[in-house]
């Protein structure tokens, strides 16, 4: 206002014009409000657990992803593990878009210690009866459907993930932890909806796969598209 009063008075027209940058330079860098995520939001319960600290954040059009790491009480994520397994979860950094948990980043950089865990999944079943090779997984960027694949024999994977801030995360931050799950000569990374994909693709699979993260009450379901 006083910018426009001095510019129609036509007096210190100058004087005022710096005057209202360097208050707009000094809000922008002091003045930013902290935000917090709400305590309701899986975000703000996984950062009550003892030890928690967001690891990284990245911000896009689909929202901001926050990366959770936790060493002291460490993210064991483990769907449909056999009760008679005889290996650990491997170390885990749990995801969340816009405060709602999306999946995990595990460390799979030992093959034969990736393909024993895996192995004890219940996700592991389309693998033994069929061994498919061609192989596409919606929803690929966090989770385990990319890396299970590869470790038990795919050898044409297409990941499909409709977050561009996921799959940076995966593929750029955080290259060396998911084994070749972002190997181009093995994983063929697509960037768009699984429905468009689905839609107008023509290519055939052995299994087609989603990764998906899992509630108590299966609501996360009705966010997949």
């Amino acid at each position: 206002v006083s910018v426009l009063a001095a510019v129609t008075l036509r007096r210190h027209r100058l004087a005022t014009s710096r005057l209202a940058l360097l208050l707009c330079v000094g809000a922008g860098l002091w003045g930013r409000p902290s935000v917090e995520p709400a305590v309701y939001k899986d975000l703000a319960r996984s950062l009550s657990v003892h030890g928690a600290s967001v690891d990284n954040e990245l911000s896009g059009v689909a929202g901001v992803v926050t990366v959770v790491r936790n060493d002291r009480v460490p993210l064991r994520s483990a769907p449909g593990l056999s009760l008679q397994a005889t290996i650990m979860p491997p170390p885990q950094r749990a995801v969340f878009l816009d405060g709602d948990a999306v999946g995990s980043i595990g460390v799979y950089r030992d093959p034969v210690r990736a393909a024993e865990y895996f192995g004890h999944l219940i996700s592991a079943l389309p693998f033994v009866l069929r061994k498919p090779t061609r192989v596409a997984v919606l929803h690929a960027a966090v989770g385990q459907g990319v890396p299970l694949a590869i470790s038990l024999g795919a050898t044409q994977i297409t990941a499909i993930e409709p977050t561009p801030q996921l799959y940076t995360l995966v593929c750029q931050t955080y290259p060396d932890l998911t084994g070749r799950a972002c190997d181009t000569s093995l994983v063929d990374w697509r960037l768009q909806a699984p429905r468009t994909f689905l839609a107008g693709n023509r290519e055939h699979f052995d299994l087609i796969t989603l990764s998906a993260e899992e509630d108590a009450a299966g609501v996360d379901a009705l966010k997949i598209s």
